[in-house]
């Protein structure tokens, strides 16, 4: 961070404190410079992060559709094995 400052100095603003002087100006200019470079790299990095949700989100909704198939098909491979067990009971 990079101040700037600026005013004149007068006789208005010197004042004494405790035996010493201290110069105040009237007017301060604070001047911050952002530091852009970071600023870019976190909006890299955003759009990286948001990129990688987006896959991940496809690949678990995926994943949940294919454990709902392999859940269906267990289910009717139990009720298949359970009618052919009551069948053969019979």
């Amino acid at each position: 961070m990079s101040k700037s400052v600026s005013g004149s100095v007068s006789g208005d603003n010197l004042r004494a404190s405790k035996g010493s002087t201290e110069i105040r100006p009237k007017n301060m200019i604070k001047t911050v410079f952002l530091p852009n470079e970071q600023i870019n790299n976190l909006g890299i990095e955003l759009d990286i992060l948001k990129n990688q949700l987006e896959t991940d989100k496809r690949f678990y909704e995926q994943e949940i559709t294919f454990l709902d198939e392999e859940k269906q098909r267990r289910q009717n491979e139990f009720w298949t094995k359970s009618q052919s067990d009551k069948e053969k009971i019979e």
